[in-house]
């Protein structure tokens, strides 16, 4: 039997920190996960199963662009950002840290902070992660959003060793109220009223499936921030957004943040949009998974199969599995044939090869189940199926595995949780709002 790359990589760990104190902690780490499961093996073969097409390989198609608002705040303000990671069912927090390219000696001081081993060693607890980082690339700050609704804190001190500190989540914390007016940017004009880029990045998140930051914004508009005060640091690292309004012309979209991580209307219905697992309407066979690390059937190369693969006849219909943006509807392409490229909300990407038909534009906005196209045979293929891509902030994905937005709305007793929890919020901002208003009808009665 192979050895587990899980404990190769602690041996590797081993290796390399064996004359440091590190030691037991790496011990800790390998001994700490006696269920794990390596997320890049094929887990689901078929006995018997055969494979009567090549699958296609991520190299021979161009990665996704990323978001534009994400890509200008990165480049100019890049280290201030917090950023999130959804743990699938088959996540521990070795493959988060080789999924994001993290430093093993963050993960290594990570166990180092007393307590540590009893949140990090499972995270089938654990609903989202949020992390920053130094301009190194060094792990600052890193969030893990409980399914209980606890919130644990982990983050560097002044000696460089990291802390751990739990939120219960019951008490509304210290908030500072940011507002301004659009002109411009968003980006500009949120930096002018003193927000920083990691919060207007998390603002444009929270709305993602409501507007696009890039092309819907007009001048005039105006937005509302109540960000969290008691976790800024020293370090200049602020907290998270509390609750944000923007209010357009002929529209106010409101969000408060609940103790489970995720963004609500006042009236409990969830922000994201619903993210359907199958585009094919159903579930089919899968011929080939997502794997990191599949051997070329013909070829014998180790090259990652970036996507899933349905076994499906030709003029199978296609459906959006969420509401989105066309980015490519192109035909011929050299090894994906007919394909689509759908930019979901701002931080998903999904893609569909091999298609005998497109039904949609480059440019159009689909809504989730409108048919976008037909599975076909075409382009870098020996049978008829349909390769489906998921990618997250850029990061390709196990669509089967992945922890997608459910959009459902919260119901009974959780609702009633949920309202009492965050009253204080929606009332803080509609006592601010109605200030405004009445400085401004002040403003044009003395004008006139």
């Amino acid at each position: 039997m192979p050895a587990n790359p899980f404990f190769k990589a602690c041996t590797r760990l081993f290796d390399r920190h064996h004359r440091s104190s590190s030691l037991p902690v790496v011990v800790a780490l390998a001994l700490s996960l006696p269920g794990f499961t390596y997320a890049n093996s094929d887990i689901r073969k078929e006995s018997g199963a055969f494979e009567f097409h090549a699958p296609l390989f991520d190299s021979e198609l161009d990665a996704p662009e990323q978001d534009p608002l994400q890509s200008f705040i990165e480049q100019n303000a890049g280290q201030e950002i917090w950023r999130e990671y959804r743990p699938s069912e088959n996540d521990n927090v070795w493959t988060f840290f080789q999924n994001r390219s993290l430093s093993e000696l963050d993960l290594i001081d990570l166990f180092k902070a007393e307590n540590s081993q009893a949140y990090l060693s499972n995270l089938e607890s654990v609903e989202n992660i949020r992390y920053q980082l130094y301009q190194n690339n060094r792990l600052a700050r890193l969030s893990l959003t409980m399914t209980s609704g606890e919130t644990i804190l982990f983050q560097k001190n002044e000696d460089s060793l990291f802390t751990l500190s739990i939120s219960s989540g019951d008490q509304l914390p210290e908030f500072q109220t940011f507002t301004g007016e659009i002109h411009g940017s968003l980006y500009e004009s949120a930096r002018k009223a003193g927000v920083s880029a990691s919060a207007i990045l998390q603002f444009a998140t929270i709305f993602q499936w409501q507007i696009d930051f890039n092309k819907d914004l007009r001048a005039g508009d105006r937005f509302e921030l109540l960000i969290d005060d008691s976790l800024k640091n020293s370090q200049g690292f602020d907290g998270d957004i509390l609750a944000a309004r923007l209010y357009q012309e002929d529209e106010i979209h409101t969000a408060v943040r609940y103790s489970d991580g995720q963004y609500y209307t006042p009236e409990g219905k969830m922000l994201s949009s619903s993210f359907s697992r199958y585009p094919l309407g159903k579930k089919s066979r899968v011929s080939s998974g997502f794997n990191l690390a599949r051997k070329h059937p013909i070829t014998g190369q180790v090259r990652p199969h970036r996507g899933t693969d349905w076994a499906v006849p030709v003029g199978t219909a296609v459906y959006a599995p969420a509401d989105g943006f066309i980015v490519k509807a192109q035909t011929n392409h050299p090894a994906a044939g007919n394909f689509i490229e759908m930019r979901n909300g701002r931080r998903y990407v999904t893609r569909y090869l091999h298609l005998s038909q497109l039904n949609v534009k480059e440019g159009q906005q689909v809504r989730k189940g409108d048919l976008i196209g037909k599975t076909g045979n075409t382009g870098l293929s020996t049978g008829p199926h349909l390769h489906y891509e998921l990618f997250v902030d850029g990061q390709a994905v196990d669509v089967m595995t992945a922890k997608l937005p459910t959009g459902e709305p919260l119901q009974g007793d959780a609702l009633t949780r949920f309202k009492m929890a965050t009253q204080p919020l929606v009332t803080a901002m509609d006592q601010d709002s109605s200030k405004k208003f009445v400085a401004s009808k002040d403003n044009s009665s003395s004008e006139s």
